[in-house]
């Protein structure tokens, strides 16, 4: 069974792009994985592994997406993945298919409200992701 995991069309997006290096956009189609969550009351660390795989599209298949870039990432419990529009800095999905195993938000509060949609920008081997929230993943070893 799938479920769709929704984004919120009232998120407060930082819009100041100064925080944001301008630069060519970087090709960041790799592995992360989520090493903590600052909220507007704490920094969260992560249970369970939460990943987030980025990947290029196959030409064949973009004309059947809506974006160049598959993400797929996993909640606590289920698994999700999206078609997102990804600009030199922001990272834009309406919504993602999931599997419907279980519960996420039990195992790990986390998975609850998992969102990889906003802003971004990478230094180095850490990806930082803001919107509600501040997520920072650094780039896992292939």
């Amino acid at each position: 069974m799938l479920r769709h995991h929704r984004i919120s069309k009232n998120q407060n997006l930082i819009q100041n792009n100064s925080f944001f290096e301008n630069r060519l956009f970087l090709d960041w189609t790799h592995k992360w994985k989520l090493v903590n969550v600052k909220t507007d009351t704490e920094f969260l660390f992560p249970k369970v592994n939460f990943f987030l795989t980025v990947e290029k599209n196959l030409e064949d298949d973009i004309s059947n997406r809506q974006g160049e870039y598959l993400l797929k990432f996993n909640l606590d419990r289920n698994k999700c993945w999206c078609y997102p529009d990804i600009t030199p800095d922001k990272i834009i999905y309406e919504s993602a298919a999931c599997t419907k195993i279980c519960c996420d938000g039990i195992f790990d509060t986390i998975g609850g409200f998992l969102n990889y949609n906003g802003n971004y920008k990478i230094v180095d081997d850490t990806l930082t992701i803001i919107n509600d929230n501040v997520y920072t993943l650094i780039k896992v070893a292939e």
